[in-house]
């Protein structure tokens, strides 16, 4: 008897509360009970932000459906990223973060998949300019990847950054916020968090120690080219 998932929404201080019906629509739960526990929270909202360059603006991300936007105020909504396996049988999870560049809004992008074992980190400099598909099955026009599989890169110190199927509970990303009336603040600041990599310890991989887990890694030039972004 648990209320459906989605997004809910108030305009009276938080007397009552109205589901985004038109998004609930296009991101179904899993058809398994909740009681079952194989349910994965497909359709549930892990975050939400709203645009910090338009007030009638908010982005959801959705548990096996990637990020959705409304432009008014959450009557509509927009796919403006799909995760990479969208069939994930934990369902595909995206963590977000907006940044007020002044004039645009930066958005920072995780998008993990438990089934493939990955994560993958990406960027756009001007979300709102993103068109971004009435259904799901958006082509992800738009954005930049700053993680690479590529080993000895420096997006590979990004790619994967929670493992071991562990990013369905436990990804974060976050770009610090700017001082109020300031603009950018921190907009080149981004820390990523998922899960210790054990298999990069002394520990475990031996001499020498491939990394110190990689539990939370930042950068602070995350406005760079993808290929000079340092991590």
């Amino acid at each position: 008897n648990a209320p459906a998932l989605g997004v809910y929404k108030s305009t009276n201080g938080g007397a009552s509360w109205t589901l985004a019906a038109d998004l609930a629509s296009k991101t179904p739960p899993n058809p398994a009970p909740p009681a079952s526990g194989v349910d994965w929270f497909q359709g549930g909202i892990t975050k939400l932000e709203l645009d910090p360059n338009n007030a009638d603006a908010v982005y959801a991300a959705v548990v096996g459906y990637g990020l959705w936007r409304s432009n008014d105020a959450g009557t509509t909504w927009r796919q403006v990223f799909q995760t990479m396996n969208p069939g994930d049988t934990f369902g595909d999870r995206v963590e977000f973060s907006a940044v007020d560049l002044g004039t645009t809004t930066r958005i920072y992008l995780g998008d993990s998949s438990d089934d493939l074992l990955v994560a993958r980190v990406w960027r756009t400099d001007d979300a709102a300019s993103i068109a971004g598909s009435p259904t799901a099955g958006y082509s992800n026009a738009g954005w930049t990847e700053l993680s690479s599989s590529a080993n000895g890169t420096n997006g590979f110190l990004a790619y994967g950054y929670c493992q071991n199927g562990q990013c369905g509970y436990d990804d974060f990303v976050v770009s610090p916020a700017g001082q109020p009336g300031v603009g950018a603040g921190h907009a080149n600041e981004l820390w990523l968090g998922g899960s210790m990599n054990y298999d990069e310890l002394v520990a475990y991989g031996g001499l020498p120690p491939r990394s110190n887990g990689r539990a939370v890694i930042r950068t602070t030039n995350g406005g760079a080219l993808p290929q000079d972004v340092r991590w």
